[in-house]
């Protein structure tokens, strides 16, 4: 593949703008929550539960994310994961109790497990080979952008227009997320070879089909084009062996066979 390879593809492109809306969504709210359980009446053990649960499921679901997107492929979870941060976020508007805000972190960490594995997966495969370290650092660079300005934004948002409006416009952001991986090409499961991009299902499906069309029940193999060539063996006409092969429009060998000759005699 050559080092000029295109980076910023469509697949690629859309990816990092998910990523960037799904960090941007999770650090609106990450400075404030303390704030929010302890206006709340939390205790100092339940403060430190805000961050800890949110934490813990993330890790956990990632071994059995990474086997998801080995056995269906890398979109469904994406959507999961930006989906949840959607759901968590309006959450959290309609919670009423530290206990409530805490099973919701539980569930807002299953987003983090979930999107940021797929998302990795999917700039790995879609990078030229060239490029792959240098896609990886535009990919973090859409999580840094979510640092640089989510936490100032909703520390600010909370204090002027308050929590509620703060949560919401978490949601609103992971919405656009959302958005963002309408437009993703959909895409198979990770191709397993190093530097080939994923490989649509549909395209797959094609070629399985193609290859069975061409081979007749009784296992001879068709082509709509062939071409023969006959190689002589050392020792030219008369030398002591001759292969025989048959290929197709592609330069595929469907045929060949050896087969024995001595030197050439006139019949009477």
């Amino acid at each position: 593949m050559p080092a000029d390879a295109p980076l910023f593809t469509r697949p690629f492109v859309i990816t990092c703008l998910a990523t960037f809306f799904f960090y941007l969504s999770f650090y609106l709210i990450l400075p404030v929550m303390p704030l929010y359980v302890a206006g709340m009446g939390g205790t100092s053990t339940q403060l430190g539960l805000i961050i800890g649960l949110f934490a813990f499921m993330a890790m956990v679901l990632r071994p059995p994310a990474g086997w998801i997107i080995d056995t269906r492929g890398s979109f469904l979870v994406l959507v999961v994961g930006v989906a949840i941060f959607f759901l968590a976020s309006l959450g959290y508007v309609l919670a009423r109790s530290v206990e409530a805000i805490l099973a919701l972190r539980l569930f807002h960490g299953m987003g983090m497990g979930l999107f940021p594995t797929a998302a990795t997966v999917v700039v790995a495969e879609v990078a030229p080979l060239p490029r792959r370290g240098e896609a990886m650092g535009w990919f973090g660079i859409a999580n840094s952008v979510g640092l640089v300005f989510g936490p100032a934004a909703g520390t600010i948002v909370s204090n002027r227009m308050g929590f509620p409006v703060l949560f919401l416009l978490a949601g609103a952001v992971a919405l656009l997320g959302l958005a963002c991986l309408a437009m993703l090409p959909r895409i198979g499961k990770p191709s397993g070879r190093t530097g080939q991009p994923p490989t649509s299902r549909s395209a797959a499906t094609r070629r399985r089909a193609a290859a069975r069309s061409s081979v007749t029940s009784m296992g001879q193999v068709k082509s709509p084009s062939r071409r023969s060539a006959t190689t002589i063996g050392p020792g030219g006409p008369s030398g002591s062996s001759t292969t025989i092969a048959s290929t197709s429009s592609n330069g595929t060998v469907l045929t060949a066979r050896n087969i024995a000759a001595g030197p050439r005699r006139n019949r009477i």
